[in-house]
C-alpha cells in the first residue's frame, strides 16, 4: 500500500509504509450511498507525472506550481464524452478539457495593485513572479472546489465573512488579501489519499482565504467572536470515473472546531470559461429530469442597455432553488458551446432533496463576473444555506460544529449536446443518486486503527499499521460525530502527534511544517506528543491497559500507567457504547461492575488506547 504524504510547500514526496491499509480505512467513510450502474467503456488513467494542460492562463506562475495529478478518460467512439481533468495540490479542479469545447476553467485573470493597494495598469510578465501584479489568485479561485463561509464576526454592522477555500489562500496583492505579504502560492495541505484503478480519494485541511485572519483576528471586525478564526475543517473527496463521460464526486465536510460553526456552504463552487461554454441550461422540473430551460441566447457579459439575452451578472444574485420548499429544479445545470445546446456540453448533477436538515434549502446561484474581458468567467455555485437560526448555537440549518459533518455526492458529465445529457441523466437516474445531508457518524470498534511508529532518522517517524495485540497508539478511522482528528506532523527534525495543526505555527506556509498526515480520530483532543526512540521502543509496554480478571463474571479491574486518564468507555462487539457503574480504587486503578452485561466480548477504550475482555 502506498500512502502519499504531501509536503505543504513544495512538490509532494512519496512514502511507502509497508502493507498498511489505514489510508483506505480513513477514506472508507466515502464508500456508501446509492449504487450507480453504468457499463463503463473506454480507457481511464491516473497520472502523477507533471504535464502541461496546454490551456492559456492570465497569470505568470508555472502550472507546475499547482499540479498534483491528472485523470484522463477516452471514450471509444465519442470524443465529446472524453475528458482530461487536472487536480491541484489543494484538491481543486484547476483544468478540465474536452475535445469539443477545450478548456472549461477560467484563465485566472486578476487586477493589479500598487503598494498603496490602489489599482494600477497590468504589468508585463514578471520574473521572478510578483504576487501583487495580478498573480495573487493562482488557481485558487474560479476553480472547482468547496467553499465555506464563517459568519461569526461583524464589521460596521455587516457580517464579516471569513471564507474557507479548499484550493488554498489568496496571496498578497497590497490591497485586502494576505496582509503578511505571502509571495508564493499556498494550497490546502493534503493529509491523506488513496488511489485505485478508477478513483482518487483524498482528505484536505482547507485554509482561510486570507492567512492574516488566523493570527490577526481582531483588527478587522467591530464585533468579534471570542475565539480566533483557525480553520478546523477537513474535506474528504473521491473522484470516480464511471465511464460514458460521467465522474462521480463523493464528499464529506467535517468541522471539528468547538465554537466556530459554519452554516454557509458552496458544494461545489465552479468557475466556467465563458468563451468555451457561453450558454447555460438548467433543469426546470422537480418531477421530470429531462426538461430544461435555456438561460441566455447571447454569449458574454450583459450589456447595460440590453441585458436580457445574456446571463446576468453574478452579483445580481440570480438563483434557482434545487431543494427544500418551492424547489424549481431536479438538480442539474449545464453549459454548452452551442446557442441551442446542440453541441459539446458540460453538466453538474446535484441533490434535488434533503432529509437532514428537513427540507434543507439548496440552490444554484449563477452569473458572469467579467469586469475585464480577460477574466472570461461565468460562476456557478450549488449552495447549502439559509433557514432560521438555532437559538442555542446561532447556526442556520446547514451549520456544522464540534465534530459534525455534511456528506454528499454530485456528478460531472460531458456529452455531445444538452438533449443527450438530459436523456442520460434520466437513464442512469443520476438526480436520485446525488445527495447532500448532515450526517451522524458512529464510533465503532470495527473501525479502530492500531499503529506503531518506526524511526527513520533525525527525529522522523513513519506510522505502521499493526494488529490490536501490539500497538502504540489507536485511533478510529471515521470522523465520528463529536471527534477530533489526530495528525502526525513532521518538521525537519521531529515528529509530533497532535489534534492541533496550528501547534507549531499560525502560518502553515512558513516552512516549519514539512509533512502532515491524518491518522484517525478520537473523542478527546490528542495532546501534543513528540515521538522519540525511547517512547517508540517502550510505548507498547509502558502505556498498556491491563484488564483483569479476564474472562470475568461480576467485576473487571482496569489498571493504567501513571499519567493516563482513567476515563473509560466500554463497547460491545457491534461497537455500541455500554453504560456500566464504576469506582476508582486508586489513581491508576478502576473497577467496573459488569454483572448485568450479557456474556460475550467487550472492548474498553481509554483515550487512544484499547483492550478486550470477555464477560462469562
Amino acid at each position: 500500500m502506498t500512502c502519499r504524504v504531501f509536503n505543504v510547500l513544495i512538490l509532494f514526496p512519496l512514502f511507502t509504509f509497508g502493507q498498511s491499509n489505514y489510508p483506505l480505512e480513513i477514506l472508507g467513510v466515502l464508500d456508501s450511498g446509492p449504487e450507480v450502474n453504468i457499463r463503463s467503456q473506454g480507457l481511464f488513467s491516473i497520472d502523477t507525472a507533471f504535464s502541461e494542460s496546454g490551456s492559456s492562463w492570465e497569470i505568470d506562475w508555472e502550472e507546475r506550481k499547482v499540479y498534483d495529478l491528472k485523470l484522463a478518460y477516452t471514450h471509444p467512439t465519442n470524443n465529446n464524452k472524453s475528458y482530461v481533468l487536472r487536480m491541484g495540490k489543494g484538491g481543486q479542479v484547476y483544468s478540465f478539457r474536452s475535445s469539443g469545447f477545450g478548456e472549461a476553467i477560467p484563465p485566472q485573470w486578476r487586477p493589479s495593485f500598487d503598494t498603496n493597494g490602489d489599482n494600477t495598469t497590468d504589468p508585463g510578465p514578471s520574473t521572478p513572479v510578483q504576487s501583487h501584479h495580478g498573480n495573487w489568485a493562482p488557481w485558487n479561485d474560479e476553480v472547482w472546489h468547496f467553499v465555506g463561509s464563517d459568519q461569526n464576526d461583524e464589521l460596521d454592522g455587516r457580517v464579516k465573512t471569513k471564507n474557507l477555500h479548499q484550493a488554498g489562500s489568496y496571496m498578497n496583492n497590497f490591497a485586502h488579501r494576505a496582509s503578511d505579504l505571502t509571495e508564493t502560492p499556498f494550497y490546502s495541505p493534503l493529509v491523506q489519499s488513496h488511489t485505485t484503478d478508477t478513483s482518487f480519494s483524498a482528505v484536505y485541511w482547507i485554509q482561510s482565504e486570507n492567512p492574516s485572519y488566523v493570527y490577526d483576528e481582531f483588527s478587522d471586525c467591530d464585533v468579534c467572536h471570542p475565539d480566533n478564526f483557525q480553520p478546523s475543517v477537513l474535506v474528504f473527496q473521491k473522484y470516480t470515473n464511471l465511464g460514458e463521460g460521467i465522474i462521480q464526486v463523493d464528499f464529506l465536510i467535517y468541522n471539528y472546531h468547538r465554537t466556530r460553526g459554519i452554516d454557509y456552504w458552496n458544494i461545489p463552487f465552479m468557475g466556467i470559461r465563458n468563451s468555451s461554454l457561453p450558454y447555460a441550461f438548467v433543469s426546470n422540473s422537480t418531477e421530470n429530469d429531462t426538461t430544461y430551460d435555456q438561460l441566455n441566447t447571447l454569449p458574454g457579459h450583459p450589456a447595460a442597455n440590453n441585458p436580457n439575452p445574456y446571463l446576468p451578472e453574478f452579483n445580481a444574485g440570480a438563483v434557482i432553488r434545487t431543494s427544500g420548499n418551492n424547489s424549481a429544479s431536479s438538480g442539474w445545470f449545464a453549459f454548452s458551446n452551442d446557442a441551442t445546446g446542440d453541441g459539446p456540453s458540460l453538466g453538474i448533477i446535484t441533490a434535488k432533496s434533503t432529509d437532514t436538515p428537513r427540507n434543507g434549502y439548496g440552490d444554484f446561484r449563477y452569473g458572469t463576473a467579467m469586469s475585464n474581458p480577460f477574466r472570461d468567467v461565468t460562476i456557478l455555485t450549488r449552495r447549502a444555506i439559509g433557514g432560521a437560526e438555532d437559538p442555542q448555537t446561532g447556526l442556520k440549518p446547514w451549520g456544522i460544529i464540534g465534530g459534525q459533518s455534511i456528506k454528499g455526492r454530485y456528478f460531472l458529465m460531458v456529452n455531445s449536446s444538452i438533449e443527450e445529457m438530459a436523456s442520460e441523466i434520466h437513464s442512469y437516474d443520476l438526480t436520485n443518486k446525488a445527495f447532500v445531508e448532515i450526517v451522524s457518524i458512529d464510533s465503532l470498534y470495527e473501525h479502530q486503527l492500531f499503529y506503531t511508529f518506526n524511526p527513520n532518522g533525525d527525529g522522523i517517524f513513519e506510522p505502521v499499521e499493526v494488529n490490536a495485540s501490539n500497538y502504540e497508539s489507536s485511533f478510529n478511522s471515521r470522523p465520528f460525530t463529536g471527534s477530533y482528528p489526530v495528525y502526525l506532523i513532521q518538521t525537519n527534525n521531529s515528529s509530533i502527534l497532535t489534534s492541533d495543526p496550528f501547534h507549531l505555527t499560525l502560518k502553515p506556509y512558513d516552512g516549519t511544517i514539512q509533512n502532515m498526515e491524518l491518522l484517525g480520530f478520537q473523542s478527546m483532543p490528542h495532546p501534543n506528543q513528540t515521538l522519540s526512540t525511547t517512547v517508540s521502543s517502550n510505548e507498547t509496554h509502558s502505556r498498556k491497559i491491563n484488564v483483569y480478571p479476564n474472562p470475568a463474571r461480576n467485576e473487571v479491574f482496569i489498571s493504567t500507567p501513571s499519567g493516563l486518564s482513567l476515563t473509560a468507555e466500554i463497547f460491545d462487539i457491534n461497537g455500541k457504547r455500554i453504560e456500566v457503574k464504576s469506582k476508582t480504587v486508586d489513581q491508576n486503578l478502576r473497577v467496573f461492575n459488569i454483572e448485568n452485561l450479557e456474556p460475550g466480548v467487550y472492548f474498553i477504550r481509554i483515550n487512544s488506547y484499547s483492550a478486550k475482555f470477555i464477560k462469562k
